[in-house]
């Protein structure tokens, strides 16, 4: 039998730009981002403007964001089911 051979590479994170976060129930998610080299601003609802957005090069969307913001998130009903 050949011996095993076997070559191990790190993730490739492109870390230019900015990140724009929408709070969910994960609570570690920025800090996350940031541990590996990520600019990261957590918004809020008066944030959520397509201008806003536009000038993050990703925006990512928490798990449940419905579970943390459905009192004051107008942009969850007019985009997520409620």
């Amino acid at each position: 039998m050949p011996p095993a051979e076997a070559r191990l590479f790190g993730p490739i994170f492109a870390k230019k730009g900015r990140i724009g976060y929408i709070p969910g129930a994960a609570i570690d998610v920025p800090e996350s981002l940031q541990q590996i080299g990520y600019s990261v601003k957590i918004l809020s609802q008066p944030d959520i403007t397509a201008k806003n957005l536009a000038q993050f090069s990703a925006v990512v969307l928490g798990i449940r964001p419905i579970t943390t913001q459905r009192a004051n998130c107008q942009w969850c009903r007019n985009y997520l089911p409620m």
